[in-house]
């Protein structure tokens, strides 16, 4: 049989390709028979170039022999190169049923395949030929061509979705994934709608969907989207377009729903659409045809939003739109059709047709500059004029903000100035007028038409404010400031071109429509022509006083409240508003604050008397009022309170004072409402105001002489909070202050009490000086005062100066009393009664120079008639001898003038030490607590302390002021106590009587205990020893309570006792006798004089230890013992000691050792211990120590844990030496664990038996932690070597594997100081290498090889080489790494060894640092290991740290190394210095060398700066003569400037280039 080949099969093939259809069949069995296995291709062939449909191939070749299946499908067969003749890939043309035959193998396809399959169909689909596809067809394909999504252009138009009858879902998942809704929607909406797929309910987003609905049934479409069915998002401008159109021609109702949804369909244009201008322009008429249907608040966020599509992304640039030229249908040779002109124009030209000024200033978002059309302004402009006549309700603030915001920016001047003039009147506003001229000026370059209005309006204004005046001449200025300095002239235009203008007021709020309608306060106020304004609107209310409405009544509140003042001078208005305020109203409340304010502007208008003639009318005739009088006081108050910048005057008031002040109090009270001033200067009467109106001072003066009695007119004349001041004209030369001052020394020259004699009879005339009553009140105020005082009493006059029990009057008494200083001169007393003295003192306190006169006949009062002894009851005693002390009291008393019977009144402050010498031996009580006791002399406390020696309150409280010694007091103070149980009775407290007896003996004591501690510690005068006796014996005599005992205990503190003194007082305090809850001394006191016996002198503490012990057969108490026990004894009172802790039980002893371990802290040494009776307590400490244990059982006693404190105190009391022996007992007996209170107590001092019994006991676990503690003990008991045998034994017992980690943990300890130590020792050193680990194979063990040269190394151990190559296996293979290296190098000598070794790591590491100490050491370094030095390079070299080295290197190395280095150097630090190494190294090297070296590139911009000096010092110095530059030419070639010459000294002078 012939062998088949490839040959022969491509043979077949061909053959059935290029066959006869005749021969085809036979063609094909021959290839069957022949060849089987190339079905695939002859499928291909079949299916490619015979043009076969997928079916009738494989229908021939089954009838030929080949076997068919699924496997003949794949992708070759479909694209298929093989027949082509140009090489070029063509696809399979399928039909619909070899799309179905391919389907029947769907499941056995490969992914390839069937990608393939999916996206052939949907081409099929998509073609002409796919319009006639079935529905059920196709979806029981939908497997296939649902297998690969299409690509934007596969996607089928929309007509191919059309009639397939298929469902809801169905057809939507279509349309999503396969159709292009974007092609022409038409018929695919209709089918829809018909079908009933597009609900008026359902959210319809698909955008090609929309589309087709607009197009189809644009009214759905439009109320689909009022009602939120549509949702857009980024729309296509074409259906944005639609739908705006759709929209403008829905006749439906806009609901609040619609509004709400045509805004956000408005609001997505403005984000989305701005880049599709002309679209957007197409949409302005329709979607302002829209806005114009919605109610005003509606329509301005839609405004806002339509307004912002004609701008740009730039605030306030506009877009710019291709519309038609204007002349391309006039000229048909017009080659421009459409010009390029801003959207926004556009928008605005057609916007303003159908909105109104406030909906353009309120809504519309402006634009910052844009040059418009001639034809807009025109337009613009004629609409803005249009707006002004239609009286809407555009307000005075809309005007101004389109003026500033609009017209300025898109319409010219002249537009500006004209529409500015007809909304001037318009408005009808001065705010306006104001706030808008610097706009209109500037935009209209200060047109003279704006100033001549202003002008003309300011001078129609006859009753214009200052302010508004101003404001108008500060805006001309600024605007106009020639004209105004041609009006003004130059000396007031000064001033004024120096004050910056005021910020133009705010625009009252106000609307076009109320301009000449508005009826309140603030446009009246506001109106150009306010006072025609006024008149027009009080006729347009003749019935208003009749109707009386409420909102007629706000009205009148309006009117009353918020009108300027000036506007009520016309006479009209005034009896017009009289008129209405007199009416009865039903809000009285409302009505009597709108009385008080139109009272108060009539007050502020009034400028002569006739001009209040109003307000009195009203006052006269109002019925709401009130107290008139009172009314009139708060109006007047107010009034003066307004007017105190410009000045008060009264004589316009006169009508109105006569009016209502019929009495003279009456008067005073108006006039102090209008010359008020606070309380606080109602003392100083320079701060009053003056009444200098004659008419007002005439009245005042009329009104107080028809007052009756004197009395009263003075008290009138006491109540005027202001002056009446005699007229100018009156003769006032004199100097009324020194001519006072000089009649005040006369009448007080006779300083003595008992001198002055009354001298009734020839009395003085009343003065005639211009006294401060005089300057005050006039002649006229002067009289009415010297008449009273001619017959005053004392009463009268305290009532007078001292103004009653109220403090207003007391203020106005006082004040008084300053006038009539000089005027009471003429008051004289001619007797005293003894009730008049009170009064008498009271007036002599006010006015001192009627001292002398009044002092006799106070001291005599009552003697004439006996009444002072016949005073039987005591507090009339009390107060008349009050009052003589209160003239005395002032000055220093004169014990040989005074009666004997008032010396106990003397001021006792100031008395002299003879006074009170004098007093206490007349027998007079000198009261201790008033003499200042502790500022006197000693004599003289003495004295008063002997007079009071039986008053033992006084001796408690004074004795320890006193300078000296007060032993003698404080004895008599103990000898009074137990005589002085009433006293004690009364400060005690309790309810038994022994209870207050002891309570007071208490205070007592501590009042006394207190001063002589405060006594000590600020006079520094300390108690001695009898003192000391005398205090603690009396405190012995009864118990002192803890407070009092706690003063004792300090008083024998260190700082408070003279300590030389203190023997006696520790003798008598430890061995007094104590009587619980009787006598004696609490422990407290014991305990303070146990701790001043420690401070005592060893002499004096022995002494008294003997004189405690010796013969004494009873216990001492526990505190005392033990205060024995903890202190240094000598030989004769330690038996005496030792026998009085033979006594204790032991009970005793516990409390003793419990009393010694609570005086030590908590934490830390003890300090307290027994230094002498050490063994007798030490085994005590340490078995109370082990009683305590945590682990017994819960309800065992002595369940609790153990105080160190013990065992410390043991320890102090134990030798050092002796202290292991217990220790290793408690570890044997398993009493105690070994912590690190046991280790700490070991001290160092034990044997090596010892010592290594301790640290067998040492858990594996815990080494680590006691190592530090073992290797000290190891130093520091002596023998090293064997004592760190002890221990490497111990490691050694737990294996090797802890002994290496052990050691390394003692080679790495952080506190090497005692590891150091050991290594520096050739013994200890020796034995720890003994016992470290072989290096051989094991990483963990080189590691701790290494450590240990490491630290060896430190230490100071001599090293070879040789000896670390051993120890840690160095090899070729195992070299020492560069954490190696870097662990190793501690030294210097360590750096060389290592450099030598491994030089590849240690070189870099280490050598910089070895050259710092020796540059010699860079000779043995290579040239390449040299310059490997990273500090030694160029980049190193630029810390300026690095050029002393590397200067100190350059001469210890061969020249060409030296050469490269100074380059490097030189180029870094450019220092002369480094320009000579350079220059000497450059002269070192050989000449191959330096022709190797091209210096100007090796120094860049250096050679270039420096390149003469270089060439001459560097390069030239190192050549022969003959072949430098001087050598090679003459003479006459040039040398090097001179100029550069300079420049090199001066760089050398310097010392850097």
């Amino acid at each position: 049989m012939k062998r088949a080949t490839w040959r022969s099969a491509r043979q077949h093939v061909k053959a059935v390709r290029t066959c006869d259809t005749e021969r085809l069949e036979q063609s094909l069995a021959e290839a069957a028979a022949a060849f089987p296995g190339c079905a695939e291709r002859v499928l291909a062939v079949l299916i490619h170039v015979r043009a076969f449909s997928l079916a009738d191939a494989l229908d021939c070749m089954k009838a030929a022999g080949f076997r068919v299946g699924h496997a003949l499908l794949t992708l070759d067969v479909f694209l298929s190169s093989s027949h082509a003749h140009d090489g070029r890939q063509s696809e399979a043309r399928l039909t619909l049923a070899d799309f179905e035959l391919a389907f029947t193998f769907w499941d056995k396809l490969e992914d390839a395949v069937k990608a393939w399959l999916s996206v052939s169909f949907v081409r099929v689909w998509q073609s002409p030929a796919g319009a006639g596809l079935p529905g059920p067809l196709l979806f029981r394909l939908k497997e296939l061509w649902q297998h690969t999504p299409p690509t934007a252009k596969q996607r089928l138009p929309p007509a191919r979705a059309c009639g397939l009858g298929r469902s809801k879902e169905e057809t939507f998942d279509l349309l999503d994934s396969h159709v292009d809704l974007n092609g022409d929607t038409t018929a695919l909406v209709g089918e829809l709608l018909s079908r009933g797929f597009l609900p008026p309910d359902e959210t319809l987003g698909r955008h090609g969907l929309i589309g087709g609905l607009v197009w189809t049934r644009p009214e759905l479409a439009a109320e689909r989207l009022l009602a939120g069915t549509i949702a857009l998002d980024k729309p296509q401008p074409t259906i944005a377009r639609a739908l705006a159109a759709a929209i403008a021609d829905s006749s439906s109702e806009l609901t609040d729903r619609a509004v709400k949804h045509f805004g956000r369909f408005v609001d997505l244009l403005s984000e989305s659409l701005p880049q599709s201008t002309n679209a957007a322009l197409a949409m302005a008429g329709p979607l302002l045809a829209v806005a114009a249907r919605l109610k005003e608040e509606e329509r301005r966020p839609i405004l806002g939003a339509l307004s912002g599509i004609y701008l740009g992304p730039a605030p306030g640039e506009t877009r710019v739109a291709e519309v038609v030229h204007p002349r391309a249908g006039a000229l048909a040779w017009f080659t421009n059709r459409t010009v390029l002109q801003p959207s926004y124009e556009i928008f605005l030209d057609t916007a303003i047709r159908a909105i109104s000024l406030r909906e353009l200033v309120g809504a519309v978002r402006p634009v910052e500059s844009l040059r418009v059309s001639r034809g807009f302004q025109e337009r613009l402009h004629a609409w803005a004029l249009a707006q002004l006549e239609r009286r809407d309700a555009t307000s005075t603030q809309q005007l101004l903000q389109f003026l500033t915001r609009w017209l300025v920016k898109l319409c010219t001047a002249e537009q500006v100035v004209t529409w500015w003039l007809r909304a001037v009147d318009a408005a009808n506003s001065w705010s306006f007028l104001l706030a808008s001229l610097p706009a209109a000026s500037a935009a209209s370059e200060c047109d003279e038409r704006l100033h001549a209005r202003v002008a003309e309006l300011l001078e129609g204004d006859t009753c214009a404010t200052p302010a508004r005046a101003d404001a108008v001449l500060l805006a001309f200025a600024a605007l106009w400031p020639q004209k105004v300095l041609s009006q003004v002239g130059i000396a007031a235009w000064l001033p004024l071109s120096r004050r910056r203008a005021s910020p133009p007021p705010s625009v009252v709020s106000g609307t076009l429509a109320s301009a000449r309608t508005a009826e309140s306060a603030a446009h009246i106020n506001d109106a150009l022509a306010p006072e025609a304004e006024m008149a027009r609107v009080l006729a347009a209310h003749p019935l208003m006083h009749k109707t009386k409405t409420k909102r007629e009544f706000e009205q009148l509140e309006d009117w009353v409240l918020r009108l300027e003042p000036r506007l009520l001078r016309a006479a009209p208005v005034q009896a017009r508003l009289v008129e209405l305020l007199c009416a009865t109203w039903s809000d009285r409340a409302r009505l009597l604050v709108l009385c008080e304010k139109f009272a108060f502007k009539l007050l502020v208008v009034s400028e002569t008397p006739g001009d209040i003639a109003s307000l009195v009318t009203f006052l006269r005739k109002c019925p709401h009022l009130g107290g008139k009088h009172d009314f009139l006081k708060r109006q007047l108050a107010r009034y003066a309170s307004a007017s105190t910048g410009g000045g008060l005057k009264l004589a316009p008031l006169l009508p109105l004072l006569e009016a209502f002040a019929p009495t003279a109090e009456a008067l005073i009270d108006l006039l102090h409402a209008l010359l008020y001033f606070p309380l606080f200067e109602m003392c100083n009467f320079e701060m009053c105001n003056d009444v200098v109106d004659p008419p007002v001072v005439a009245l005042l003066y009329r009104l107080l002489a028809a007052e009756e009695e004197a009395e009263r007119r003075v008290l009138l004349l006491r109540s005027c909070r202001f002056r009446t001041p005699p007229p100018p004209e009156r003769d006032e030369c004199v100097d009324s202050e020194a001519f006072e001052a000089a009649a005040t020394a006369a009448a007080t020259a006779g300083t003595g009490v008992a001198a002055a004699t009354p001298d009734v009879g020839d009395a003085p005339p009343p003065l005639d000086l211009p006294c401060p009553l005089f300057r005050h009140f006039g002649p006229h105020g002067e009289a009415v005062v010297l008449e009273y005082l001619r017959s005053a009493s004392p009463k009268s006059l305290v009532k007078l100066f001292g103004g009653g029990g109220e403090a207003e009057a007391q203020q106005e008494g006082a004040a008084f009393a300053k006038l009539c200083g000089v005027a009471m001169r003429s008051w004289r007393l001619a007797a005293c009664r003894l009730e008049e003295v009170a009064d008498v003192l009271t007036v002599v306190g006010w006015f001192p120079e009627a001292r002398s006169r009044c002092a006799p006949l106070v001291w005599g009062a009552g003697d004439d008639s006996g009444r002072f002894e016949a005073l039987t009851v005591e507090s009339q005693v009390e107060q008349h001898t009050a009052q003589v002390r209160q003239v005395l009291a002032s000055t220093p008393p004169d014990l040989g003038a005074l009666p004997r019977k008032w010396w106990h009144c003397v001021p006792w402050g100031r008395c002299t030490e003879a006074d009170l010498a004098q007093l206490v031996g007349a027998g007079v009580e000198v009261p201790l607590s008033e003499v200042g006791f502790a500022a006197r002399g000693w004599p003289t406390q003495q004295l008063l302390l002997e007079a009071h020696a039986d008053d033992v309150a006084a001796l408690v409280e004074f004795a320890p002021q006193a300078e000296g010694p007060i032993g003698v007091y404080l004895q008599r103070v103990f000898e009074l106590l137990p005589a002085s149980d009433s006293l004690l009775r009364k400060l005690g407290d309790g309810v038994e009587d022994e209870e207050r007896l002891q309570s007071g003996w208490n205070q007592l004591l501590h009042t006394l205990l207190a001063k002589i501690k405060l006594r000590i510690r600020e006079q520094g005068n300390p108690l001695h020893s009898e003192e000391q006796l005398l205090l603690f014996g009396g405190c012995a005599t009864r118990l002192a309570d803890p407070s009092n005992s706690t003063l004792l205990a300090d008083l024998m503190e260190a700082k408070l006792v003279d300590p030389s003194h203190i023997f006696e007082l520790i003798k008598f305090v430890l061995g007094c006798k104590y009587v619980p809850n009787q006598s004696g001394l609490l422990h407290v006191v014991r305990d303070s004089a146990l701790r001043a016996m420690m401070r005592l002198d060893k002499g004096e503490r022995d002494e008294l230890h003997r004189t405690l012990l010796q013969g004494r057969e009873s216990a001492l108490p526990l505190q005392v013992l033990f205060s024995l026990a903890v202190t240094e004894l000598e030989g004769s009172g330690h038996p005496l000691v030792v026998r009085q802790t033979e006594r204790l039980d032991a009970d005793g002893w516990l409390e003793l050792l419990s009393l010694v371990k609570d005086a030590n802290p908590v934490s830390g040494k003890v300090h307290t211990f027994p230094r002498s009776l050490g063994p007798l307590f030490a085994e005590r400490f340490l078995a109370r120590y082990l009683r305590d244990d945590p682990t017994l059982p819960p309800r065992h006693p002595h369940r609790a844990a153990r105080d160190a404190r013990y065992y410390l105190l043991f320890v102090a009391c134990t030798p050092p030496a002796g202290v292991a022996r217990y220790v290793l007992g408690m570890l044997a007996g398993q009493r105690h664990e070994l912590d690190d209170m046991l280790l700490g107590s070991l001290a160092y001092r034990m044997s090596g038996a010892e010592f290594r019994e301790v640290i067998e006991y040492i858990q594996p676990s815990a080494w680590p932690s006691r190592l530090q503690w073992a290797l000290t003990c190891v130093i520091e008991m002596g023998d090293t070597c064997e004592m760190l045998r002890h221990v490497l034994d111990v490691l050694a017992a737990f294996g090797e594997g802890l002994l290496a980690q052990l050691l390394k943990a003692l080679l790495t300890d952080p506190l090497l100081a005692t590891t150091a130590k050991l290594l520096a020792q050739a013994e200890p050193r020796t034995l720890l290498r003994q016992r470290l680990p072989k290096a051989e194979g094991s990483a963990a063990s080189r590691a701790l090889w290494l450590v240990y040269h490491r630290e060896a190394w430190r230490a100071g151990a001599p090293y070879t080489r040789e000896e670390l190559r051993r120890d840690a296996h160095l090899t070729a293979k195992a070299p020492l790494s560069r954490p190696e290296v870097l662990l190793l190098g501690v030294d210097a000598p360590s750096y060389k060894l290592l450099i030598e070794e491994a030089p590849q790591h240690a070189v870099c590491a280490f050598a910089y640092r070895l050259l710092e100490a020796e540059p010699a050491f860079a000779a043995k370094l290579s040239q390449a290991q040299l310059l490997s030095v990273v500090e030694l390079t160029a980049s190193g070299l630029r810390d300026d740290a690095h050029w002393e080295t590397c200067r100190r290197v350059v001469p210890a190395v061969e020249p060409a190394i030296a050469l490269r280095l100074s380059i490097d150097l030189f180029k870094a630090s450019r220092e002369l210095p480094d320009l000579q190494l350079l220059k000497h190294a450059y002269h070192r090297v050989d000449c191959f060398t330096r022709k190797q070296v091209w210096l100007p590139a090796e120094l860049g911009a250096l050679w270039t700066s420096h390149r003469d000096a270089l060439q001459r010092e560097v390069v030239e110095g190192a050549l022969p003569h003959a072949t430098t530059l001087g050598g090679m030419f003459s003479a006459h070639v040039p040398r090097l400037d001179s100029a550069s010459e300079a420049a090199e000294g001066g760089a050398k002078q310097e010392g850097r280039l």
